[in-house]
């Protein structure tokens, strides 16, 4: 396992026994003077909610994010004590896996990320089983088999569109499913766009996704957790590619 440095989007707030966003932290920086006391020792890692976290002002080169403070532990089995997979390595695996592997790893991976905690499902001694766990992968390096973490991004928070893969995912998104018609009265397809909250309320759009038959019951009132594998077409504004078109996965909250 790799010394961690990785950056967090979330972090785990023990006092409140939920998931929070950096945002929190950000605006109540930016209106205190920098500010961050009633968070302060209060940030853990979202996946083990064992490491202690630090938040890192923003610099003119950095956007302001979260890391783990050096002398804390993740548990084992914990995704952040790995290295992330390289884009083809990540590419090369799910490729290989059926539309059943798919679809079960998505729902774990939507389980574990986009579902509300609760005490009774959260031991004090919370650990991860590295085998069971959806953010790992097995790859294949020579004549050696190593774990490695696919990266994480979460919709709800500021997301950088840049060709890198990901486990994206959204919490309480809306949904949208735009009619398209290409150039020269060509065929129709179909974009499923994707709007996230931001601190004043307002909806704006994250992304939007190219299916070619028209996605079925979608609500577009209501309210959905969604997590997909993919990365950012940089010829399209806010298009995202899937690693495969079944690498999606949505529910209503």
């Amino acid at each position: 396992m790799a010394k961690n440095s990785k950056t967090f989007d979330e972090f785990y707030s023990l006092k409140k026994n939920k998931i929070c966003s950096i945002d929190e932290v950000i605006n109540y920086s930016e209106l205190h003077n920098g500010n961050i006391q009633p968070y302060d020792k209060d940030m853990y890692c979202p996946e083990c909610k064992q490491a202690k976290l630090t938040f890192v002002h923003e610099t003119s080169k950095r956007r302001a994010h979260l890391r783990t403070i050096p002398s804390s532990n993740h548990v084992s089995g914990c995704s952040f004590n790995y290295e992330y997979a390289s884009n083809k390595t990540i590419k090369t695996i799910v490729d290989s896996m059926t539309n059943d592997e798919i679809n079960d790893r998505l729902n774990s991976i939507m389980n574990m990320l986009c579902k509300d905690i609760s005490v009774a499902n959260q031991p004090s001694n919370y650990d991860v089983n590295e085998s069971k766990n959806p953010m790992l992968i097995q790859c294949n390096t020579g004549k050696v088999i190593k774990t490695k973490a696919i990266p994480r991004k979460s919709l709800n928070c500021w997301v950088d569109h840049n060709e890198n893969i990901y486990a994206y995912y959204g919490k309480k998104v809306k949904l949208k499913v735009v009619e398209k018609q290409k150039k020269s009265g060509g065929s129709i397809f179909y974009l499923l766009e994707i709007r996230t909250k931001n601190t004043k309320g307002e909806w704006n759009l994250k992304a939007t996704i190219y299916r070619y038959k028209k996605p079925l019951d979608i609500d577009e009132n209501a309210l959905y957790n969604i997590t997909f594998i993919g990365f950012f077409d940089q010829k399209y504004e806010f298009s995202v590619r899937l690693l495969n078109w079944n690498a999606i996965k949505y529910e209503i909250v």
